[in-house]
Parts: structure tokens; C-alpha cells; sequence
């Protein structure tokens, strides 16, 4: 199976995303450990998760975990109940179906969602790897 090709300007593609997976890390996610937080918070399912076990899992601070499960209440993912309890609840159909794709490909071509999201932000692989690095808690600066 060919997962990459060549376009004219000898770039490579990566094939097998979907446009609307592509759209959706466009608008929506910005790096790897973004990605991580919402689908940790799909698998928590129906009882959630509190941003705290989110950063434990994750090996991310507490309060960048925060400000994405912020910033995903405001897109229409996540809703964060009022004991702080967080539950993966996409509003539109359209969006937990694209999630639910999105979820299969980054389990059986991890490294090719993760080249849709470096693609997309124009950051390097090396960027990529380091951009959780200043998140992960008890993490030496490289400065």
C-alpha cells in the first residue's frame, strides 16, 4: 500500500487523511500533546476525567492542560461539570464523527496524523517533539 507520494514540486504527500480530518487539525489542533488531551478526555467516556489526572497521564502541567480543555469548551468539545469533573461532548455530530476518524488514523498511522499536524503549523519535527517539552512537568530547559 502506497502511503506517500511526490506532487509536482517533489514535496511529499502524505495520502490516506481525510480532507475533513486535515480541516479539523487545521482549526483546531496545534500540536501533538493537544491531540493527546482530547482523546484522553474521549476515553475517559461517560465518567470524565479532572484536568489533574489529564496532566498526570499525560506527563503535561496541570495548567496548559487547563488552558486546552478551556480552549476545547469553547470549540464545542469538552464540557467541565461542576465539580470540575471534564466529559468529552462534542456538540455537533459532524465534529465527534470527524474525532472518531481521527482517533482510528492517529492509532494506525501515528506518524502520519503527526505530519498533518507539523505540516500544518509549518513547525519542524525537532520544533514538534520539543513544543510539549516547556508543559512536561519537571522538564529541564535546553535554553
Amino acid at each position: 500500500m502506497v502511503l506517500h507520494k511526490l506532487d509536482l514540486q517533489g514535496s511529499l504527500v502524505i495520502l490516506g487523511i481525510p480532507s475533513d480530518v486535515k480541516t479539523f487539525i487545521s482549526r483546531h489542533i496545534n500540536s501533538v500533546w493537544q491531540l493527546e488531551t482530547l482523546l484522553c478526555l474521549k476515553r475517559a467516556g461517560d465518567f470524565g476525567i479532572k484536568t489533574d489526572a489529564v496532566a498526570k497521564e499525560l506527563y503535561i502541567a496541570e495548567n496548559a492542560v487547563n488552558d486546552q480543555i478551556i480552549k476545547f469548551i469553547h470549540e464545542g468539545f469538552v464540557a467541565r461539570e461542576p465539580d470540575g469533573v471534564c466529559k468529552y461532548r462534542p456538540i455537533s455530530a459532524e465534529d465527534a464523527q470527524t474525532i472518531e476518524v481521527l482517533e482510528a488514523l492517529y492509532i494506525k498511522r501515528r506518524v502520519a496524523v503527526t505530519d498533518t499536524i507539523y505540516r500544518q503549523t509549518g513547525q519542524s519535527m525537532r520544533s514538534l517533539s520539543l513544543d510539549g517539552m516547556d508543559k512536561v512537568e519537571g522538564a529541564e530547559s535546553t535554553d
